[in-house]
């Protein structure tokens, strides 16, 4: 295992889903009633960042590789929350994946130790939504291998946000558009919100 390849170990351990993947390119929409109810999906690329960094280090994907992630694509469609997956070439999938359901418990997306976004219920019945904060060597890492994340979050809620770091509000109180959160890089804030619900 190459020097590269054993840095981006610990990226993997957090920012991913059961294998190796970055969210790259991806819009994602976020809903959250009243009444503890939410729904989230996530459309676009994700990045399988253990190939890619084969590619930086040696130029190409070795056969091996290329035929894993094929079947990565299958493997992929197993999850439970992957509707779409589609792989594109170049260590990337086109994914759509999607849950809805009722807040009992904190929620993570795109799954187990790697998370896209948690949503957790929290005590006076109000809701916290976090995105993965990314560490300074974990964004090193992520420019090393040439990925640019550029992404967009919309979230609409009918309960009142009491705080949150987002781009953008909507608008006429609330009633038009979306909390929306624009991510051009792995060093931008990580999203946030507070609801009370």
């Amino acid at each position: 295992m190459n020097k590269i390849i054993k840095l981006l170990l610990p990226v993997c351990t957090i920012l991913l889903l059961t294998s190796c993947y970055v969210p790259e390119t991806f819009t994602s929409n976020i809903e959250i009633s009243k009444n503890n109810d939410y729904k989230i999906d996530y459309n676009g690329i994700l990045t399988h960042a253990l190939a890619k960094a084969e590619f930086v280090q040696t130029g190409k994907f070795s056969k091996k590789t290329e035929d894993a992630l094929e079947k990565e694509e299958k493997k992929l469609l197993k999850e439970k929350i992957i509707k779409k997956c589609k792989y594109i070439g170049n260590a990337q999938f086109n994914i759509y994946a999607q849950s809805e359901g009722k807040l009992i418990k904190s929620f993570r997306f795109l799954g187990g130790d790697s998370t896209f976004v948690t949503i957790t219920p929290l005590p006076k019945n109000q809701i916290e939504v976090t995105g993965k904060k990314i560490s300074n060597k974990e964004i090193n890492e992520l420019k090393s291998m040439g990925i640019k994340i550029d992404g967009t979050i919309n979230l609409k809620t009918q309960g009142k946000v009491l705080k949150h770091n987002a781009s953008s509000e909507p608008k006429f109180g609330g009633f038009l558009g979306a909390y929306t959160w624009k991510i051009k890089s792995p060093s931008d804030p990580a999203p946030y919100m507070l609801i009370q619900l």
